[in-house]
């Protein structure tokens, strides 16, 4: 029983599952925060780029 339990604290591949998936959200929650402050700083460009589009007739 006490090998078992020295076993069980001893073992560390719970700790680098656990790391690997904070390292993941971490990246996720980057990746995600970089494509909103994109689409934030160029959503008016876009906007005018349309309305240009559109007002000489190329748009749809």
């Amino acid at each position: 029983m006490a090998t078992t339990i020295q076993n069980f604290w001893q073992c560390e591949d719970g700790a680098t599952a656990i790391e690997y998936a904070l390292i993941a959200a971490s990246i996720a929650l980057l990746a995600i925060s970089g494509m909103v402050l994109f689409a934030n700083a160029n959503g008016a460009k876009y906007d005018t780029i349309t309305t240009a589009v559109t007002s000489t007739g190329g748009g749809s």
